[in-house]
């Protein structure tokens, strides 16, 4: 788990491994916390939340064909609903923190993916159109790029370009934050999926092959993961750098499940027993209670008047 130190002004200075603090109060807060997994069923219309010891629950239900999931830094949920099988347009739900459920954006054409970039826009793509629609916070929606065929999946790296995944042309395309597409990945076997790490590698479903490759930023490939079958969209990785893959099930029962492959390449099952899984995201943490009494605390030492010359 990672600390962090905070330094509460008091006047003085001291030195704590090498980090200069100035003051008496040295206070140790985390920012690594673990996280919630949410789970959707596209068709249930349900999203499964699960803990990381593998506890699960109900955290909504009623949705219409659920697909692609991202949280804002509000920690609002938002959800794409694709619509109907033959072509209706879908919508864009955000659920707060407290379960209030409203709909941020309509007439999308089968919306599939969702992803919000470091400017707080909302990124969606559409597996009929080909195109990736942008809507501010404010709900102003305009076309970002066109042209391409059958998005299935999306992902920023850090320095802001936006990754999506093509269907129909089993191809990765890397698109700039003004517009600018080039071919990152090609000749992929029925490409499904998408997730990058904190080192910016990017890591995809190949869904006819039920493999897992993973590409260097340089676009270096290799094999992440194997014997998946089924995994479609339904990839992310964790605060922690483990990473989750969905594998759809087969039968009447669709019987999914959750693979995890730890940094380490230790690959196992976290989650067993779900309808259809065709997406995943994880929950944004919540400041701890410690981190809350050091912000406190900092604010009453900044506040607090001098005291009067006597």
């Amino acid at each position: 788990m990672k600390m962090d130190l905070i330094c509460l002004i008091r006047g003085g200075q001291k030195s704590f491994g090498g980090v200069v603090c100035a003051g008496a109060v040295l206070l140790t807060v985390s920012t690594s916390q673990a996280q919630n997994m949410l789970v959707d069923s596209y068709f249930n219309g349900t999203i499964v939340e699960i803990t990381p010891g593998g506890a699960q629950s109900i955290f909504a239900t009623g949705l219409s064909t659920p697909e692609g999931m991202a949280f804002d830094s509000a920690g609002d949920l938002f959800v794409a609903e694709f619509g109907a099988a033959n072509g209706n347009y879908g919508s864009i739900v955000e659920i707060t923190p407290g379960g209030v459920r409203s709909t941020f954006a309509s007439g999308l054409n089968s919306p599939v993916s969702l992803a919000f970039s470091s400017t707080g826009d909302l990124y969606v793509d559409s597996f009929s159109s080909g195109n990736i629609v942008k809507i501010t916070p404010n709900k102003v929606q305009s076309t970002f790029a066109s042209g391409l065929n059958n998005l299935e999946g999306m992902a920023f790296n850090s320095a802001g370009n936006l990754f999506v995944v093509s269907v129909g042309n089993s191809s990765i395309y890397e698109i700039t934050p003004n517009g600018e597409q080039s071919t990152f990945a090609s000749g992929l076997n029925h490409p499904y999926g998408i997730a990058i790490n904190s080192s910016d590698n990017v890591v995809e479903a190949d869904d006819f092959a039920t493999t897992l490759n993973q590409f260097t930023p340089s676009g270096v490939k290799t094999t992440f993961g194997s014997g998946m079958y089924n995994v479609y969209n339904c990839l992310a990785f964790d605060g922690a750098g483990n990473f989750y893959a969905g594998l759809y099930g087969t039968g009447s029962g669709y019987n999914g499940s959750i693979d995890e492959i730890t940094p380490g390449g230790t690959q196992s099952i976290f989650a067993t027993g779900l309808y259809s899984p065709t997406e995943m995201v994880f929950q944004t943490p919540e400041p701890s209670a410690l981190s809350l009494l050091a912000v406190g605390f900092l604010a009453l030492l900044v506040r607090r008047p001098a005291h009067p010359r006597r």
